[in-house]
């Protein structure tokens, strides 16, 4: 299943409480500066809150373009369509859940670590709503 939503309030644990990737060893410092190659996620998966409501994002493909060492752009869709979530280092980052709502999105948002194949979102805002989690290229477009 590409996308689930739940209430967060009817969870066990808070929207307050970190995801496994905010909490591990290799959680990353929110800035916009490249990250060391060993500290690369390995796999996709975004969290986005809304409202309390988490939806977790688990892309089936992650298109990068850019130099080799040098990202600059980052986009991952679920069956070529939304949900998704879209970022290009220093100057934007969008996540739109599906056909019908507006994204969320801001321009230079902070909490948002790019690498030379990744982007992690560190309780990144975007309008309303708060992403957390890593997108790990698949696909190279030049």
């Amino acid at each position: 299943m590409p996308a689930t939503t739940t209430d967060a309030a009817s969870e066990a644990t808070t929207s307050d409480t970190p995801t496994p990737d905010a909490s591990d060893d290799t959680a990353m410092e929110t800035s916009d500066s490249d990250m060391n190659a060993a500290e690369e996620p390995t796999e996709s998966e975004i969290t986005v809150t809304v409202g309390g409501t988490d939806t977790v994002i688990t892309p089936d493909q992650v298109y990068c373009s850019g130099e080799k060492g040098k990202l600059r752009h980052i986009i991952g869709k679920t069956n070529n369509q939304p949900p998704l979530v879209e970022a290009t280092p220093g100057e934007f980052a969008m996540v739109k859940l599906d056909q019908k709502s507006a994204p969320y999105k801001a321009e230079k948002p902070a909490g948002i670590t790019f690498g030379d194949k990744s982007a992690t979102f560190d309780a990144t805002v975007l309008g309303d709503a708060t992403v957390n989690g890593s997108l790990v290229c698949s696909v190279w477009e030049n």
